[in-house]
């Protein structure tokens, strides 16, 4: 359920940022695109820390060692399905 919640919200954060793009100024979609990466981050580690508990160092090493066991599962993940999609 916390994944899904924290899926969500990311979604709702970047589709922001994106929806900036069809304003046609670049150095606002930066500049948005900049403060929705670090607003999710902040609501991602504060959320951690609420599920999870313990202290902040803990927390930040938790969210690290989770963010590099979801990028060693997703980007194999993406490629194999870069691949069937091709060969369709």
């Amino acid at each position: 359920v916390f994944a899904a919640h924290l899926h969500a919200f990311a979604f709702i954060a970047f589709a922001i940022s994106e929806a900036t793009k069809f304003t046609g100024r670049e150095h606002l979609f930066d500049r948005v695109s900049a403060i929705m990466a670090f607003v999710f981050a902040v609501y991602a580690l504060r959320a951690f820390r609420n599920v999870f508990g313990g202290g902040w160092p803990m927390t930040i090493g938790k969210a690290a060692g989770i963010g590099v066991v979801y990028l060693v599962a997703s980007v194999p993940a993406f490629f194999g399905i870069m691949l069937w999609a091709s060969w369709r």
